[in-house]
């Protein structure tokens, strides 16, 4: 075991490398927001790895067109602050211009 790393951690990370590859990005989104509730219901609301998870739903639910979800995320990372914080406002920042551009809001049907 590396310092610092359990063996769950070291399982986790190697689900996360193996799924944000192309091909697997459903299934690391769904990986990220099961981090995220189990984070949530366990008070941890604030961290890296959390920024980092919601930045990738973020990004996921923009490119599959739930743009309402998306925005709801982005919103979220900006009240945590930290240093993407220019990166959601880009984010936030396009997803309004697909709005306008008459995307639409929910995921596609």
């Amino acid at each position: 075991q590396a310092a610092g790393y359990g063996s769950a951690d070291c399982r986790d990370m190697s689900m996360h490398m193996s799924m944000t590859r192309p091909g697997h990005v459903p299934q690391a989104a769904g990986y990220y927001e099961r981090m995220v509730a189990q984070r949530e219901a366990h008070g941890e609301a604030v961290g890296k790895e959390l920024s980092e998870a919601l930045f990738f739903l973020c990004t996921h639910k923009k490119s599959t067109g739930d743009l309402d979800a998306a925005q709801t995320i982005g919103q979220r990372l900006l009240d945590l602050g930290g240093p993407e914080k220019d990166q959601v406002k880009a984010l936030l920042r396009d997803i309004q211009s697909q709005r306008k551009a008459g995307s639409g809001g929910g995921p596609p049907v």
